[in-house]
């Protein structure tokens, strides 16, 4: 099974809650464009701060944004008939476990993407310096 991302976690469970986009962005005190672009997944960075501030426009918890389970929840809602979005709170060790392991994807994106614009910088400055060493070949011959 195919792993959500945040974005499609959050716009799962606020269609789940049956709250619209608008409703969101207004308790998050943002534009519904800006909220939008969290949901698909289009925003640079999104804070640990913000994740907080929508689980609670939910009422649910960070882990459940980060690492939400549709399935399980379909599952419970036909077996018990309750369309409550989580039936028992995570544990704090699974919480903070999960928030570890997305900030150590997050870390190692990080680092991965450091090292590409470093190499990237390093090939740009290897052509550079060629061409900075023809031209001043180039000029010496002249002379």
């Amino acid at each position: 099974m195919n792993k959500m991302s945040i974005g499609e976690n959050i716009k799962e469970i606020r269609i789940l809650r049956h709250y619209t986009q608008s409703y969101v962005a207004k308790q998050l005190k943002m534009s519904t464009t800006a909220y939008g672009n969290i949901e698909r997944d289009k925003v640079k960075e999104l804070s640990i701060f913000k994740l907080v501030q929508i689980a609670d426009v939910f009422g649910v918890s960070v882990v459940n944004l980060i690492d939400f389970d549709h399935y399980k929840y379909s599952i419970g809602a036909k077996l018990t008939g309750k369309t409550k979005l989580i039936a028992e709170p995570p544990k704090k060790a699974d919480q903070t476990q999960t928030i570890k392991e997305y900030f150590d994807k997050l870390t190692t994106t990080i680092v991965e993407t450091g090292q590409e614009i470093i190499y990237m910088i390093k090939t740009q400055e290897r052509q550079i310096t060629k061409k900075l060493v023809a031209t001043l070949s180039l000029e010496s011959k002249k002379k």
